[in-house]
């Protein structure tokens, strides 16, 4: 038995919105930055645990063969046209 508490920077986006009020095109930017799985706190000695890698009959064992979760990062913007 194990303790499997975690917590968990699972999504968070930072953005800024530009007003652009001299163009006549062109009404805001909106620049962002988004992350995914960025951070996960435990003491738990598996992989994740948060996902379940294994069936309903094998419930509490870890399987070395999964891939771990991965941290994704993602740049945008928006455009609100007049």
């Amino acid at each position: 038995m194990e303790d499997g508490t975690y917590l968990k920077l699972d999504n968070i986006t930072l953005g800024y919105t530009f007003p652009l009020k001299q163009n006549k095109m062109i009404q805001s930017l909106r620049v962002y930055a988004t992350g995914q799985n960025l951070l996960t706190v435990t003491s738990y000695s598996g992989q994740d645990p948060e996902v379940n890698t294994t069936s309903v009959w094998d419930s509490g064992i870890d399987y070395p063969d999964f891939y771990p979760t991965v941290a994704s990062f993602m740049l945008g913007f928006n455009i609100t046209l007049n």
